[in-house]
């Protein structure tokens, strides 16, 4: 679930607690900064190295949303997407991939046709070529639940319309296919059809100014994609067992698939069809070879980004363990 709101903190001082286990925190917890307080504005200058990017700013309000049993906001959400994109991948690493915030599915969802979908996002990749990346991943949000979708090769939707769709991908390259990622075990299609179509566009858009292979025959009309020309992947992946969680099980897939998949090198991940089917379809299918079927996120992962955002808020490095 999802929430922009957060609970009423209360107005008492009260110390902050270093230690969480994997029961309920403390009452203690609950003011330890105030709702209005900053905590960061993230990336910093150290992640971007002058470069210029849009950062998130973290409040105490944002903070709270972390507490056990609460519905992350969209802030922590964004705040944490980015930590992996500068802390947790390599600066080569990241350069494959590209990741949306947060607010991206709600202007592209709430859109009544395609192109006009893709205007309203249009302004988010003005300096971004899609299809040189490897991953595209897109945070979804419908009805207060947070699932996950992941673009795999998006410059193969230039064969999607072919009738030999499967055996289009060049040599080089994997082919193009949506990986969906939801804890509780949903299949999110029109997410899925939506995210093809923005591409659909997207490339057509960009193919004359990125140089970009042109579709055989040009893409159908936007509005016409039929079920075989959106390939979607359902993962087999750890889920919640309350109705609070799911922003947290978002944030470890991401982290988790980041870890497995990203961090490959480039050579070893575009090695020929074998790589493809074993590395990009056996692995991500069978979730529990990437997956401990035992895995659950909850308090621990939470006083892991709670641990984080204190470490930033005083000036220390993210990982350094400190009261």
């Amino acid at each position: 679930g999802e929430g922009d709101e957060g609970r009423r903190v209360s107005k008492r001082k009260r110390n902050p607690v270093a230690s969480y286990g994997e029961d309920s925190p403390p009452r203690e917890e609950l003011n330890e900064f105030e709702p209005q307080q900053v905590l960061v504005e993230y990336p910093m200058a150290e992640q971007t190295q002058g470069k210029t990017t849009n950062t998130v700013t973290v409040n105490g309000k944002d903070f709270g949303t972390l507490r056990d049993k609460e519905f992350l906001n969209d802030t922590v959400i964004d705040f944490y997407v980015k930590y992996i994109q500068h802390e947790v991948l390599t600066e080569e690493q990241s350069g494959r991939c590209h990741f949306f915030g947060t607010y991206f599915w709600r202007k592209l969802s709430e859109a009544a046709t395609p192109q006009e979908a893709h205007q309203n996002v249009a302004k988010w990749t003005r300096r971004v070529n899609l299809f040189e990346k490897d991953f595209i991943f897109v945070p979804l949000c419908e009805q207060v639940h947070w699932t996950l979708a992941v673009v795999v090769n998006p410059k193969g939707i230039v064969h999607i319309d072919n009738a030999d769709f499967k055996l289009a991908a060049s040599p080089d390259a994997r082919p193009f296919v949506i990986l969906y990622m939801d804890s509780m075990g949903g299949f999110m299609k029109r997410a899925l059809f939506k995210l093809t179509e923005y591409l659909r566009i997207e490339y057509e858009s960009k193919k004359d100014e990125h140089g970009l292979e042109a579709p055989v025959g040009g893409f159908k009309s936007p509005g016409t994609i039929g079920r075989r020309a959106c390939v979607g992947r359902n993962l087999t992946v750890p889920r919640q067992d309350n109705h609070f969680d799911c922003g947290i099980f978002m944030l470890a897939y991401i982290e988790k698939f980041c870890d497995k998949f990203v961090s490959v090198p480039n050579a070893e991940a575009k090695r020929g069809s074998e790589s493809d089917v074993v590395l990009w379809t056996a692995k991500l299918d069978k979730g529990e070879q990437w997956w401990r079927p035992e895995a659950k996120f909850g308090v621990a992962y939470r006083a892991k980004i709670k641990q984080i955002l204190r470490n930033l808020s005083k000036g220390y490095p993210p990982n350094k363990k400190v009261r």
